[in-house]
């Protein structure tokens, strides 16, 4: 490449520098390219995980982690961690299996790139089946707190919906018993009630509303505040929920935000309605 630079400085025939600037031109293009084939690593995928329990939210230990269909499995460390590393860029379900509580498969976890992926999966505890065992009712009774008008949704499934534009407020539109005011809103109507009967919970702290430009007494507005890649997974009752969330009498929104990386920095660049950072 030094010999080209001396040749073209020495050459005074114009034909003959555009031909030497073709050469090394070509010498550049073949060094990058086979330098991006040589390097493997570019398509190798990461999977970091957690397994927590969902009522303490203490980590579980030794819980089988695995994706079906391949050779890919592990178990959670001391810290309910787990990991997977050299996957192909594609969309995986992953399956957790632990002794006394409830199997749980993920799915729709989309590896597009080197940089690790994290997910945090909640185990429920589940019913150990023993032989016969005579109980003795006491006086009070423990209510059942199970909820049949809900539905529960995660990221990939807000990304992935026609229509939702990454909007989780334009998602939770589609929940049973809701409807729509107009097409310019995301104003919630659950069931007949008002829209200021609604509650919404980012990790159990009340947020009067998650749009821009809300108007008062609402809990809607044209555009959703809320980055879609910050929340984990939301939880939307429209009905008979608990009475721990207060005097609301329309529904309930409990929207959980991921855990950060606390060894990476990564980084996002977006631009939308809702703003460009």
């Amino acid at each position: 490449m030094f010999i080209l630079i001396i040749m073209f400085n020495l050459l005074t025939n114009k034909t003959m520098k555009k031909i030497i600037l073709l050469i090394a031109l070509a010498i550049i293009t073949s060094f990058g390219t086979a330098k991006a084939i040589d390097d493997p690593k570019k398509e190798e995928g990461i999977i970091r995980g957690k397994v927590i329990d969902r009522e303490v939210q203490t980590p579980v230990i030794d819980a089988l982690v695995k994706i079906p269909d391949t050779d890919y499995k592990t178990g959670t460390n001391e810290s309910g961690e787990f990991e997977f590393t050299k996957l192909k860029f594609g969309t995986y379900r992953i399956e957790v299996v632990c002794l006394g509580y409830s199997p749980v498969v993920k799915t729709d976890i989309a590896v597009s790139s080197n940089k690790p992926l994290y997910i945090l999966i909640e185990l429920e505890s589940s019913q150990i089946t023993t032989k016969t065992i005579e109980v003795e009712a006491s006086y009070f009774q423990k209510n059942s707190d199970e909820n049949i008008s809900s539905m529960n949704l995660d990221y990939e499934e807000v990304r992935r919906a026609p229509g939702a534009a990454e909007d989780i407020s334009r998602m939770l539109q589609s929940a049973p018993g809701v409807s729509v005011g107009n097409d310019q809103r995301n104003d919630l109507i659950v069931r007949g009630g008002s829209q200021s009967e609604n509650l919404i919970m980012i990790d159990g702290i009340d947020i009067p509303n998650i749009n821009h430009y809300g108007t008062q007494g609402s809990t809607g507005g044209p555009i959703g505040l809320i980055n879609l890649k910050f929340i984990r997974e939301a939880d939307i009752y429209t009905g008979g929920f608990s009475s721990k969330y207060g005097d609301r009498l329309s529904s309930v929104v409990d929207i959980k935000f991921r855990e950060g990386s606390r060894t990476n920095y990564i980084n996002n660049l977006d631009m939308s309605f809702a703003g460009f950072g």
